[in-house]
């Protein structure tokens, strides 16, 4: 899965940019990690793959700086920025690739995964 996602996305824009494309490369390592994951059936389109990058930015922003949801009034806590985010790309993907019960194992793996490299 990482070697596909290196040839399919990195290695033609690294041979066509003079600088270092870090923007590539994480969206390379990104894909890496969910296709591995998730599986090729549960592959997450480009937007998607976006949206997951900002969310496990927000997460691990917030696992960073110590700042937790805030409390407002009754009820649970809020949940962790981006934390809504990351679990609607997964399930998604899981219920495209018929996985959705796989929901409870894949989603902490990955964010496991991508928050730690964040």
């Amino acid at each position: 899965a990482v070697e596909a996602a290196f040839e399919d996305q990195l290695f033609a824009e690294i041979d066509d940019t003079p600088t270092w494309p870090a923007e590539a490369v994480r969206g390379a390592m990104y894909s890496a990690v969910t296709k591995a994951i998730l599986g090729e059936a549960a592959l997450i389109d480009d937007n998607e793959l976006g949206r997951l990058m900002d969310a496990t930015s927000a997460y691990s922003e917030m696992r960073v700086k110590g700042k937790v949801g805030g409390q407002s009034g009754e009820g649970p806590p809020a949940p962790p920025p981006g934390a809504v985010e990351i679990r609607d790309v997964v399930e998604a993907a899981l219920a495209r690739a018929g996985r959705k019960h796989d929901a409870a194992m894949a989603l902490p793996v990955l964010v496991a995964a991508s928050v730690g490299g964040a």
